[in-house]
């Protein structure tokens, strides 16, 4: 009977909470506002541990069921939580998989959000209606860029590519045609960000069957294998922000700056 009474509660509150907040969809001309799902919140009030069980869900479908995955969150008060609201939302995972790419390490902070409730219980979909920020590190191995690099050989049209990474530089080799012929080729440069999006390499020195290239036939291999990773296939359209080449491994870091609104349609 006491249950019953904290969900009518419960439900109560809700009315009232969700009557002073307005949840704005950029979406051209006209104003989209959410609200929750009666019987979820029901259901998230009677079980709250159900939210981090299924956040863990959801990023696993995400990342292709990483090696571990850790979930920290920072709860406001009870009703906030039947309505999906949270302070904080933490997710580190290591050696998932986007796409092919194996990620060694990849951490999620939620700042300030407001997670579709119904999505998330009936589909184990992580979809944010309102948040503030999103960031998002991630550490990629040598290895592993190799590995999704040999896997994308044929729609670059380079053979046996290789990448090699020393302290702020990237040296790339593998084999291309030239003309009617093939030839070995080698890279040096470093990286940078194009379209908040795209991690390019720029190439200051190229050599093909070890001589020195002219800059156009540069310009025409660079294009073959950039870019070298793409955000858009990403989770949550992140933009990039910063990129740190270190010995075996690429850094970077992303983020989302929303200031409180978020499109659905942008997603």
């Amino acid at each position: 009977m006491k249950k019953r009474y904290l969900i009518i509660t419960i439900l109560l509150l809700q009315f009232f909470v969700l009557n002073s907040i307005e949840l704005k969809a950029e979406n051209s001309n006209n104003e989209e506002k959410y609200c929750p799902d009666p019987a979820i919140t029901a259901l998230i009030a009677s079980n709250p541990a159900i939210i981090e069980e299924k956040i863990r869900i959801a990023m696993s479908k995400v990342l292709n069921n990483p090696a571990t995955l850790t979930i920290d969150i920072t709860y406001k008060d009870d009703v906030s939580t039947t309505l999906g609201m949270f302070e904080r939302v933490l997710v580190k995972t290591s050696r998932g998989n986007i796409e092919g790419l194996i990620l060694d390490k990849a951490d999620v902070e939620f700042l300030n959000i407001q997670i579709d409730t119904k999505e998330l219980i009936e589909k184990e979909d992580l979809e944010p209606v309102k948040m503030n920020d999103i960031f998002m590190n991630v550490t990629i191995k040598e290895e592993d860029l190799n590995t999704f690099l040999t896997a994308k050989s044929k729609s670059i049209k380079v053979n046996k590519p290789n990448i090699n990474l020393r302290k702020n530089v990237m040296e790339l080799s593998g084999s291309t045609k030239y003309g009617i012929l093939r030839a070995d080729f080698f890279a040096s440069g470093n990286l940078s960000v194009k379209n908040k999006q795209e991690i390019w390499f720029h190439s200051n020195l190229i050599k093909l069957n070890r001589m020195v290239m002219p800059r156009s036939f540069v310009g025409l291999l660079i294009k073959k294998i950039n870019p070298v990773l793409n955000l858009k296939s990403f989770p949550f359209k992140l933009n990039l922000k910063s990129i740190n080449i270190l010995p075996g491994i690429i850094e970077f870091t992303s983020e989302r700056e929303e200031n409180g609104k978020l499109s659905r349609n942008n997603q």
